[in-house]
């Protein structure tokens, strides 16, 4: 039986590229964070902070990370989602280039849940769980 160190080396490059497209989007969110009213943007900047550590989470191979990113993303949608279309329609000069910004961000994140959910990764997930509980 392989370690988890092991499995970890020889992780899909699905899980690798999942982390890379949540962090960009992560990144790509960040200013329409700080765009929106105080009450909000703080609940968005606590989502995305633990939307990339959920991200670091999936390299890792834990379920927990994963299932972590899928609801700190989904809770993210909900607050962001919006900016997508009321970006075009907003007065303020940089409304189009929020809703732009949110849309990249949402494809990206989206590609992101995808790639953690295709099958090598599932079967990444499950060996690395079951090397952790043969380990302890």
């Amino acid at each position: 039986m392989l370690s988890v160190e092991e499995f970890r080396a020889q992780r899909p490059r699905e899980v690798l590229t999942a982390r890379l497209l949540s962090i960009a989007a992560a990144v790509l969110w960040a200013p329409l964070a700080g765009y929106l009213y105080y009450p909000q943007s703080g609940l968005v900047a606590l989502s995305l902070i633990l939307y990339v550590f959920g991200a670091f989470g999936v390299a890792k191979g834990r379920k927990a990370g994963r299932t972590l990113a899928v609801v700190t993303l989904a809770l993210t949608y909900v607050l962001l989602l919006p900016y997508c279309v009321l970006g075009f329609r907003d007065s303020y000069l940089n409304g189009p280039v929020y809703a732009l910004t949110d849309i990249c961000a949402v494809l990206l994140s989206a590609t992101s849940l995808v790639l953690i959910y295709r099958p090598r990764s599932k079967r990444y997930f499950h060996l690395v769980t079951v090397a952790r509980d043969h380990d302890t």
